[in-house]
Formats: C-alpha cells, sequence, structure tokens
C-alpha cells in the first residue's frame, strides 16, 4: 500500500508538468498494476498508468508519461508518434531499452489489491 500510493502520488504530480511542456493532457487519469504495460491511452482521451513505475528512475517514468500523453495526439507507433515523442525526448529509445531490461524490477509488488 504504501508504494502504491507513492507510486500514484508522484504519477499525479509528472501529469501537470509534461502536460504544460507538451501542451497534451488526458481527460482522465487512472492507476492501476498492469502485468504488462505501464501506460496506455485509449480513444477517449483517458490514460492509464501502473503505479509499479515508482520502481524506476523519474526520468524512465517520465519517458511513459510523455509516450502515453504523444498517444493523445496520435494513437500508434507511427513515424508521426516517435517524431513527436522524440521532439519532447530524444533519448527516448534508450529508455525504452532500460524499461525492457528493468523489467524484473517491480515483481515484489505483485500484491493482491
Amino acid at each position: 500500500n504504501f508504494y502504491r500510493k507513492q507510486g500514484v502520488d508522484f504519477l499525479k504530480g509528472r501529469f501537470p508538468i509534461w502536460a504544460e511542456r507538451t501542451g497534451l493532457a488526458p481527460l482522465q487519469l487512472k492507476f492501476n498494476r498492469a502485468t504488462t504495460r505501464w501506460g496506455s491511452c485509449n480513444s477517449k482521451k483517458q490514460i492509464n498508468m501502473n503505479w509499479k513505475l515508482i520502481c524506476h528512475a523519474s526520468h524512465l517514468i517520465d519517458y511513459v508519461i510523455v509516450h502515453e500523453l504523444c498517444h493523445l495526439k496520435h494513437m500508434n507507433h507511427s513515424e508521426h508518434f516517435w517524431n513527436l515523442l522524440g521532439s519532447f525526448m530524444p533519448e527516448y529509445q534508450v529508455y525504452e531499452k532500460i524499461l525492457d531490461e528493468q523489467i524484473t524490477v517491480s515483481r515484489f509488488l505483485n500484491v493482491s489489491n
């Protein structure tokens, strides 16, 4: 419960910063403990974020936030999407690789709620 609260609070604090920088803001922000995704965005402009991101460095958390915000404009992984993401985070490929390599970091948070 401690990590969940810390994760949600941290993510809630970072979203307004990146929304202002990118000019992109979700209509709704939700938090979950998904097993296969750090974040997701749907056509209703709702973003779901995995609170377990709290186990990662802040620059990796920011990458996931910006990634999902960019989906508000491009609901795919097209060249336009990656160009937009790269305009805010030129090193996004490095961050994505690190997150892939650290997939097991938050496993200790496999809780029932």
